[in-house]
């Protein structure tokens, strides 16, 4: 019965209302398709308690009524034309820059070579270990500036998370290779500030000089609205300080990239991580583990992070954290594809 429930709902939640529509048969799924069917409820369920805007709501109720489907007739999904087998179709924008390559490294960080953010994101594939950063930008006042993720983004969509979070690109400047030795610390500065112009519109007064680089993270997670996709980085965290108060910085968000944005106080921020951990609010996986472990210290810090800075170290963080100290990724490509200028890419975000 609670399948035939779920299937109803999700089957009037993807369908235009109709008089004559008709009803969804009761399904029979086998007792070993329960632990399945919850995770499917838990994402139905997420998805009435944070409401999405319809299309969004339309593609995540389309593809749970897919898999139980799927589950109940022993059937293969589909494949989208620009997913990988069960996904949902993307945003034709987001999809264009999924084509973008990225930094491919293994669980310490050296480098194997590039791939697709399509390749790298998808769970099918593992997801591929690959560079990330994380922008938290505080003006002058201590305030921090929170997105909330846009409705076509492919991961975590409507998430609320930090600044600004993306990845370097497979190109010299990004890598760090225009200096001897590599400088990937710059390489993620250089992408920082890229993404923050892309995302938000947003011109860091003093570029990447007003950058200081913590630590980096190590983490996977799926996304709980398409579980075909999910994220798996080695995150450098960067504190970006603005000398201005919030209503003197301008910025413009992308609408494809960031649905809301806010200004927030330590207060208001623990307000929020307890609103996460009640199931109130959505805040993606990365941004939480850098709260829960170590947001509030560097924020009473900001005068001088320099205690903080741990440069070396690669924090292994969730609850798979075990499996992440021994991830073994593919061998590097041999020898290592040549890295393109800066200025040979980007055309996506032009």
């Amino acid at each position: 019965m609670w399948t035939h429930r779920a299937l109803t709902a999700t089957a009037a939640l993807t369908s235009t209302p109709s008089a004559a529509a008709p009803l969804i048969p009761p399904l029979s799924l086998p007792h070993s398709h329960l632990p399945r069917i919850h995770t499917l409820h838990r994402r139905l369920y997420s998805s009435f308690q944070h409401p999405a805007p319809l299309p969004r709501l339309q593609q995540i109720g389309a593809h749970i009524h897919r898999r139980l489907r799927c589950m109940a007739t022993g059937t293969a999904p589909a494949p989208p034309a620009t997913a990988p087998p069960g996904g949902m179709a993307m945003d034709p924008t987001q999809a264009s820059l999924m084509q973008e390559r990225v930094i491919l490294v293994d669980k310490d960080d050296n480098v194997l070579g590039p791939a697709s953010k399509i390749d790298t994101h998808a769970t099918a594939k593992g997801p591929l270990l690959h560079r990330a950063f994380s922008v938290f930008l505080f003006d002058r006042d201590g305030l921090l500036l929170l997105q909330q993720r846009a409705a076509a983004k492919v991961t975590f969509p409507l998430f609320w998370a930090n600044t600004c979070c993306s990845h370097p690109l497979y190109c010299t400047e990004e890598l760090g290779w225009d200096s001897q030795p590599a400088r990937p610390v710059e390489g993620a500065k250089r992408a920082a500030v890229r993404k923050l112009q892309h995302e938000l519109g947003l011109s860091l007064k003093g570029g990447d000089t007003v950058m200081t680089y913590l630590t980096r993270l190590h983490y996977c997670a799926e996304s709980p609205t398409d579980p075909q996709w999910g994220e798996h980085e080695i995150d450098y965290i960067l504190i970006a300080q603005d000398d201005r108060p919030f209503a003197d910085i301008s910025f413009v968000p992308n609408s494809n990239e960031v649905e809301a944005v806010r200004w927030v106080d330590q207060p208001a921020m623990r307000d929020m991580a307890r609103q996460c951990e009640e199931g109130q609010l959505l805040i993606t996986p990365w941004c939480k583990l850098i709260i829960d472990k170590f947001l509030y210290p560097w924020w009473d810090s900001l005068s001088d992070l320099s205690p903080h800075m741990d440069p070396m170290t690669i924090y292994r963080l969730g609850a798979n954290a075990d499996m992440l100290a021994t991830w073994q990724s593919p061998p590097a490509a041999m020898p290592m594809p040549p890295a393109p200028p800066a200025n040979q890419l980007f055309k996506a975000e032009a």
